[in-house]
């Protein structure tokens, strides 16, 4: 859906997505979401990859906890599964 949005939002026919955000413990320092984009033009596909990560951050379902030095931990908000 977000994908199809963003299709529309920046008025593009033939980009090509690919998305892949990591399940599980994810460690310090590491990648947990993976976004590549062709368009026929650089600018096109930094817009729409930008767009894509921004809804995702907002909208997705996921949730983390982060630890610190201080041997303590907190779950983040997480985004609710359920249809608005």
């Amino acid at each position: 859906k977000i994908y199809s949005e963003g299709i529309k939002k920046f008025k593009l026919k033939k980009a090509k997505v690919f998305i892949e955000h990591a399940k599980g413990y994810v460690p310090l320092g590491k990648p947990s979401i993976i976004i590549a984009v062709s368009c026929k033009h650089r600018s096109e596909a930094y817009k729409l990859s930008r767009y894509l990560i921004e809804q995702i951050k907002i909208r997705a379902p996921i949730w983390k906890k982060e630890y610190y030095k201080n041997q303590k931990s907190e779950w983040l908000k997480g985004t609710s599964i359920r249809i608005k």
